[in-house]
């Protein structure tokens, strides 16, 4: 007995089989080494990559770091920031104005290998915040320059007593900041990050200069 052709059936396989045809082009398209898509695929799983490890290390970076701000509330926005970098003393007073208007921003020390005195600085600003007294002396560090100049081994701002003077000498000496440093330069290698500034919320990691648009959008924006 004859039977007539499932046009339906016939038509759905042809397309099934013509979509496996362009996934299986797509894939050698795509594993061409140097090409367009290439490298966007690699472009974007990179980026996801990259936002798990933030989604992972967030908790820890709002742990660590250390806040600009004076109100409560956990950070916002974290700068990865060394002391001797230029662009980081040039943004100062982007990042200021951001926390002026509200954003809560804390930092975590990165000195880069090329500014020998980012680490000692950053040393005394970690010492600076078991006193209470971090912004006072992150400002000094980021606005003045004779200290970068300075054969101390301890950054210390002349304005603080005698007393302060005494803990820091104590501090910076301590197991306890070297592992709270070696921490933050940890986190930093794990993000990848390899530049100051660098930017990091819960979305992600911006290491475009800043602006105080860029900054509230970034921080805010989910």
């Amino acid at each position: 007995m004859g039977m007539r052709p499932r046009i339906g059936a016939w038509h759905f396989s042809f397309v099934d089989a013509a979509t496996v045809v362009v996934l299986a082009l797509a894939v050698v398209v795509a594993s061409v080494p140097g090409g367009a898509l290439n490298t966007e695929v690699h472009t974007w799983l990179a980026k996801r990559r990259l936002a798990a490890t933030v989604r992972r290390e967030w908790p820890v970076l709002q742990r660590v770091a250390l806040p600009l701000y004076e109100r409560r509330g956990s950070p916002e926005l974290i700068e990865f920031s060394d002391y001797q970098c230029p662009f980081c003393r040039q943004d100062q007073p982007t990042v200021d104005s951001a926390v002026a208007h509200g954003l809560r921003i804390a930092v975590v020390q990165l000195p880069l290998p090329m500014h020998p005195r980012a680490e000692p600085a950053a040393v005394t600003a970690m010492c600076a915040a078991v006193g209470g007294q971090f912004i006072a002396v992150h400002q000094f560090l980021m606005r003045t320059s004779q200290w970068i100049k300075s054969s101390e081994a301890t950054i210390i701002p002349d304005r603080l007593d005698t007393r302060a003077r005494a803990r820091f000498a104590a501090c910076d000496t301590t197991a306890a900041i070297k592992r709270r440093l070696n921490q933050q330069l940890a986190l930093a290698d794990s993000l990848g990050i390899a530049a100051t500034p660098t930017f990091v919320s819960a979305r992600g990691v911006m290491a475009v200069r800043p602006t105080l648009a860029n900054l509230l959008e970034f921080a805010q924006s989910k």
